[in-house]
């Protein structure tokens, strides 16, 4: 090999590349020819033309195969591109048209009229009496207009009680809506939505006792992660009594838990299935204004988790909990939550 040339002898096989489609040349150099293989980008491989014209014809004819060959590739994999599309396209229709296709209904517990009273009062409290972001008249009159606009959105909703779904959502929605646009720091917006998640924190632990008892625990040994997964059980497990999730799921690898123990720190996943606001919280996002979307979960989590001892962020992700073959049949219904968690000094 001299200067970047590779110099192929008798009896020598050559590998070449057309584009990205890798094929193993059936040329083999006869006794006293010598050719040449120069690299090109990595990704080519051209023969030198030979000065016989038969090896020359040979030459040639597998160079138009090798083409030929190519475009045939990138014509099948065209076709199969459009028709998955198209296919995906008569499945959501199928879907939308065909009963026994359709989506199951979700299964959540009636909501807990008291519970939503609370969430609902901790949002106009925090927005109004604690944080002094608009007045109870700018609030409640905007919510009011943006019902009117927004209604479209939801089921009617007229003479439904708190513990209607689509009520729910309206009212979560207006009331946010005002609060987002009235707050243009995104800063104030997250300080909101934690101020409500340690309000509702607050009411879960006069609620149940048994979180006090845990803080106690978590405060005295901040290694232990068991303290805290119990406490996860208790706040989740309330959200889904009262309606607000169909179920949920804690992640906390082997590996994670031994460096909790040993150094304090972890990564720690909660996965909230069927979340009854996620309609408003959509409708939100889509405005830009997700830092206020309702929720509540992973802030009523920080908040207990900084209760008892530890430092914690966390990151929220929106997820459909049915795998979608159709990208266009992705509906986001859930949550999952990651917490980096560290025990304080």
């Amino acid at each position: 090999a001299k200067s970047g040339r590779i110099d192929l002898w008798q009896g020598e096989y050559v590998m070449t590349t057309l584009n990205f489609v890798p094929v193993l040349d059936l040329l083999r150099l006869d006794e006293g020819t010598v050719s040449s293989c120069h690299r090109k980008r990595g990704r080519r491989c051209m023969l030198r033309a030979s000065s016989d014209p038969e090896k020359q014809d040979g030459y040639d004819g597998v160079r138009r195969w090798l083409v030929f060959g190519a475009f045939s590739a990138m014509a099948a994999v065209g076709v199969k591109i459009f028709a998955v599309r198209k296919l995906n396209e008569l499945d959501s229709i199928l879907r939308q048209k065909v009963p026994f296709m359709r989506e199951k209904a979700v299964v959540r517990a009636e909501l807990d009229e008291r519970f939503v009273t609370n969430v609902l009062d901790a949002v106009v409290g925090v927005a109004v009496r604690q944080m002094h972001l608009l007045t109870q008249d700018e609030l409640l009159q905007g919510a009011l207009k943006t019902e009117k606009r927004a209604d479209l959105f939801f089921k009617n909703f007229e003479g439904k009680t708190l513990g209607d779904v689509d009520n729910l959502n309206l009212r979560m929605y207006a009331l946010h809506h005002v609060i987002a646009e009235k707050t243009p720091s995104k800063q104030l917006r997250v300080d909101y939505s934690k101020n409500v998640g340690r309000r509702l924190y607050d009411d879960l632990r006069r609620r149940y006792d048994v979180l006090q008892r845990i803080e106690k625990q978590s405060r005295a040994s901040p290694q232990d992660p068991r303290p805290t997964l119990e406490g996860l059980q208790v706040i989740l497990t309330a959200f889904k009594d009262a309606g607000f999730s169909s179920d949920y799921k804690i992640d906390l690898t082997t590996m994670e838990e031994i460096q909790w123990e040993e150094e304090g720190k972890a990564n720690l996943s909660v996965f909230v299935d069927d979340l009854v606001t996620m309609t408003a919280a959509q409708l939100l996002a889509g405005e830009e204004y997700d830092d206020t979307a309702p929720i509540f979960v992973p802030f009523v989590i920080s908040s207990f988790m900084e209760s008892s001892g530890l430092q914690v962020s966390h990151e929220d992700f929106y997820i459909d909990n049915t795998y979608q073959d159709n990208p266009a049949d992705y509906r986001p219904t859930g949550i999952v939550s990651t917490y980096d968690i560290q025990a304080s000094p």
